[in-house]
């Protein structure tokens, strides 16, 4: 794949002509989402480790969302390259009061994120059980440090691949945090079903993966995520985006996309696409 026409915007405006590409950025204020239920999703991500808002955008939204990333596999293209439009950034700046409420008014975004397409006709799985953070990524009351906000695309269940948890209440490791290599125990695990648009929540410590998808599955699992961090605590990870009302400019983008690529080597990606990311890291470092 020609790395310098991924450079060009014009290249992702003709895969996805119903999605919208803002070159420079901006910093305009964006309109939230009203979220009347974010004190019972906080008080419920305290005491279990997660909790969900169940079909919770637009469905108009969740249909232009989930095309866009059907086009990009269409042509070959990863689904995480999803993140070069506008729109797949700007429901989490929208979901903004949420992470107010979960975070404190100044919070970061971490650079992670990425795109699921878990083939029911080929029977893949989501990533295997892990912790996003290992060390005291919670308060002792259980308020997170960080969370991640994962949005399904399509319906999950347990035969499409939705996402598994182990409650706190149930993970003896959960406030453990100097344990070093863990057997999870996923039987303890509980499946997420949902419907597309919702929005499902978990903070850093949480134990959860991605089930399997079977081919008798109405269709295959589609879904973004994103993770954000509270701004007076140590970073996590960095570069963060400080200003997450912000909307960053599309090279940016396209970077970080592929240091993401780099990062999440050790999930099993394909080879060709992680030489995709090398090549466009350089291309990035050349054109400064």
């Amino acid at each position: 794949m020609d790395v310098q026409a991924l450079r060009n915007p014009e290249f992702w405006r003709r895969i996805n002509p119903f999605l919208t590409i803002t070159e420079k950025g901006n910093k305009n204020w964006i309109k939230p989402f009203a979220i009347p239920d974010s004190d019972a999703a906080y008080e419920k991500l305290c005491r279990e480790g997660y909790a969900e808002l169940i079909g919770f955008l637009p469905q108009d939204l969740v249909d232009k969302l989930h095309s866009g990333i059907e086009n990009l596999k269409a042509q070959g293209i990863n689904p995480c390259f999803a993140f070069v439009y506008d729109e797949y950034w700007n429901i989490y700046r929208k979901l903004r009061p949420l992470l107010t409420r979960f975070l404190g008014e100044s919070y970061y975004q971490l650079p992670e994120f990425w795109t699921w397409y878990i083939d029911k006709s080929k029977g893949e799985s989501g990533w295997g059980p892990h912790r996003d953070r290992n060390g005291p990524s919670i308060f002792p009351d259980g308020a997170p440090k960080a969370v991640t906000l994962w949005i399904p695309l399509t319906n999950v269940s347990a035969i499409n691949g939705c996402i598994h948890v182990i409650p706190a209440g149930k993970d003896k490791h959960y406030r453990d945090f100097d344990a070093s290599e863990e057997d999870y125990d996923t039987t303890l695990g509980h499946p997420i079903e949902a419907p597309a648009g919702s929005i499902l929540m978990w903070n850093s410590r949480l134990v959860h993966w991605g089930g399997k998808s079977h081919p008798e599955a109405q269709e295959s699992r589609i879904s973004i995520a994103f993770e954000f961090q509270r701004s007076d605590v140590p970073l996590f990870t960095k570069p963060p985006i400080k200003d997450p009302r912000i909307l960053i400019p599309f090279l940016k983008r396209l970077h970080m996309i592929a240091n993401q690529i780099r990062q999440y080597e050790h999930w099993g990606l394909p080879k060709d696409l992680l030489d995709l990311a090398i090549k466009m890291i350089k291309a990035e470092f050349d054109s400064r």
